[in-house]
Order: C-alpha cells, then structure tokens, then sequence
C-alpha cells in the first residue's frame, strides 16, 4: 500500500475551500488535485485511512458527511499494523 507522501509528494497541505463544505469534498479537492492513483487509494483502502478533524476521528463524528469550518484541523494518514 502507498504512503500519501508517495501519492502526494508532500507531507502536508493547506486548503481553501467553500463554506459548509462536508469531508467528502474535501477528499475530492484533493483527488482533483493529486489524481486517480490517490483517489483510487482513498476510496478502495478506507478502512485502513485514518482522518482525524480537530482531534476527533471521522468514524466519531458524520463520517464522510463530517461538516469542516474554517481553521478546522484535518489529518490523514494510514493505519499501521507490524507482526
């Protein structure tokens, strides 16, 4: 499974988006922006995504319908599992 810093390039980002925009928006900025090989990885490997908004896992709240204002922190990133 790639990293999103494989998929990006970056480690990070900083986003501008409409007003009473939900997560899946959001995503789809980013699948716009970084193209089919990310959207192909967030949408199959969901369960293995983590997304956090304020501190707060996206499971906990509305999921994907999880409403994001301005100055909200997002983070993403992968679930880790060694053996």
């Amino acid at each position: 499974m790639s990293t999103f810093h494989e998929l990006t390039g970056i480690e990070s980002i900083e986003l501008e988006f409409p007003s009473n925009s939900n997560l899946d928006q959001i995503l789809r900025l980013l699948e716009e922006r970084f193209g089919p090989k990310f959207s192909e990885h967030v949408r199959q490997h969901l369960d293995y995504v983590v997304i956090y908004v304020n501190n707060l896992s996206f499971r906990e709240l509305d999921g994907l319908k999880t409403m994001i204002n301005n100055g909200d922190n997002v983070i993403m990133g992968h679930i880790i599992a060694g053996g």
